[in-house]
Parts: C-alpha cells; structure tokens; sequence
C-alpha cells in the first residue's frame, strides 16, 4: 500500500482483496483436481497426488516472489523533501 498515491490506497486494497481471494478459489480446485485425479481403487488420494500439489503449490509461490519483487518501492526522496522546512531546501 505504500506504494501508490494515498488518492489511490481504496483501490490498490480491493485489488490485493480480490487477487487473495482469486488465487485461494483457483489454488484450491487445482489441488483438488490433482488430488481427485491420483486417488487409488479406495477413492483416497494417494501419496503421490499430494506431492504433486505440494510441488506446483511451490512453484507459484516462486512466481509469485519473483512477482512481488517487481513491484517499485516506496518513494522516500518525495517524501522526505515535503516534510523538510522551507529554510532547509533553500539554503537560508
């Protein structure tokens, strides 16, 4: 959030809402795919299922650090010079 403007916090919060809940929904059917198509004659998911999930679980999570690494800082300079007096920036 302390990345964008403060006109614009409201929008950047219900974008991060809606991709968490976007990513829980779609993250959780493609583990119950893999676990419903791996499950044995028994009808329980087999072993090997959830090491498959497991594993594309931490595939996304890679993407999704290497993502978040893209996303710009916060700007400091702007801020700092806004809060510096008058007398500071000028020189008197």
């Amino acid at each position: 959030m302390e990345a964008v403007p403060p006109g614009q916090t409201g929008v950047a919060t219900g974008m991060n809402t809606i991709m968490r809940t976007i990513g829980g929904a779609i993250g959780g059917q493609v583990a119950a795919s893999i676990l419903s198509a791996t499950a044995a004659a028994s009808g329980l998911p087999a072993e090997r299922g959830f090491t498959i999930a497991f594993a594309i679980s931490a595939g996304a999570l890679l993407v999704s650090f290497f993502a978040a690494l893209a996303v710009p800082p916060k700007r400091r300079a702007a801020t700092s010079a806004a809060r510096e007096p008058a007398t500071a920036r000028t020189g008197g």
